[in-house]
């Protein structure tokens, strides 16, 4: 069980240098990946009524979503992935994970949230019964997959603290599991999404950096944009000067 706090800001390219510069003077790359760099993929489910994406953009506190992640882009190039519960309150985030294998990953994509689930290893929390509880009470089914490049720094003398850079958000339905990369841009060309995940308390050199950057706290949901560009909707999570980009085409 992951249980953390979790800051957002969207960042402009011109933002997304100055923050880069300014925070990770004093962090190392995340030992995953090259240089810390790596592909993120996430299949997210939803009701048919899309109850957990009304309940973002409402602002409902607390809530919960289920999705199924793997590292790289193309499913078929997974080995394993995870299910997880993800539970936010606020500015906290609980994170419900236990791990799947290939055989499950190709049937979540098709849907099957079912108990049958393969797992390479055991589940003493219960998960995948907790999650094939949801999927048969509110009918889940696929709703987007969103895929994106991430660069991640955490702090050698701070174990808990990670700083994230995701970019290139993409979106595109399940049936497309095979095109990562390749699916509906979720942000205008260089926009970037700036996480910091800390537990209790914020270090305060990193609260001082992002006020010095003039950065700005914004409740950005990777999988509510990616359902509305899918849709053909405007979204209501982005602040005004990047909706007016995104109207111009730019």
């Amino acid at each position: 069980m992951i249980d953390r706090f979790e800051l957002k800001f969207l960042l402009s390219p011109r933002q997304r240098d100055e923050a880069e510069q300014t925070l990770v003077a004093r962090l190392s790359h995340d030992p995953h990946g090259g240089g810390g760099e790596y592909e993120v993929s996430s299949l997210y489910f939803d009701s048919p009524d899309w109850r957990w994406l009304t309940e973002k953009l409402d602002g409902v506190d607390p809530r919960q979503k289920v999705r199924v992640r793997w590292y790289g882009g193309a499913v078929s190039q997974a080995e394993q992935g995870f299910v997880e519960i993800k539970h936010r309150r606020e500015r906290r985030v609980l994170k419900e994970r236990v791990t799947c294998g290939k055989e499950s990953l190709l049937r979540l994509l098709a849907g099957d949230l079912g108990e049958s689930l393969s797992l390479p290893g055991p589940d003493p929390d219960g998960v995948a019964a907790r999650v094939a509880l949801l999927a048969s009470r509110l009918e889940l089914r696929p709703a987007t997959v969103i895929h994106y490049r991430r660069l991640a720094f955490q702090a050698p003398e701070e174990r808990r603290l990670r700083i994230t850079f995701d970019e290139e958000v993409r979106a595109y339905s399940s049936e497309d599991a095979e095109l990562a990369g390749r699916g509906l841009p979720v942000l205008p060309p260089g926009w970037t999404v700036l996480e910091v995940k800390f537990d209790q308390r914020i270090p305060a050199w990193v609260g001082q950096a992002l006020r010095s950057l003039k950065l700005r706290l914004q409740p950005f949901s990777k999988y509510a944009e990616g359902v509305l560009v899918l849709r053909g909707l405007s979204s209501h999570a982005l602040p005004p000067a990047l909706a007016r980009q995104r109207s111009r085409g730019s």
